[in-house]
């Protein structure tokens, strides 16, 4: 239960820092601290929207669970986002997570990646 409040908070701080400065630097200076809270009480759907509406380079939402973060899994050529191993198999599978997954030589639609902004 701790490390959930750790990441949890981690999150948090980090949407009021760097998501903040990235929409007052896209022209949202006004509602910056509105959409920052959508960000963190909103659903999947209200999260992706909001990310994609404001072109928020910083963040994504989990395509499963809707978890906000900062780093995750990415499936090149998709917006498909993972937060976790354990979310990138429920929805693609074991085997397909397995053979999709970058390899050692770097080859593979799937890896793991920080969202910088």
């Amino acid at each position: 239960m701790e490390s959930k409040v750790k990441v949890e908070k981690s999150i948090k701080d980090y949407v009021m820092s760097v998501v903040f400065d990235e929409l007052i630097d896209k022209g949202h200076a006004s509602e910056a601290s509105d959409i920052c809270e959508k960000l963190l009480k909103g659903n999947k759907s209200q999260r992706e929207e909001i990310i994609s509406k404001c072109e928020l380079d910083s963040i994504r939402a989990c395509s499963v669970c809707g978890a906000l973060m900062f780093e995750g899994y990415l499936h090149e050529g998709s917006s498909v986002t993972y937060c976790s191993k354990e979310c990138a198999i429920k929805d693609m599978g074991e085997d397909e997570f397995n053979e999709d997954l970058v390899d050692e030589d770097g080859n593979g639609p799937l890896f793991w990646t920080a969202w910088e902004w």
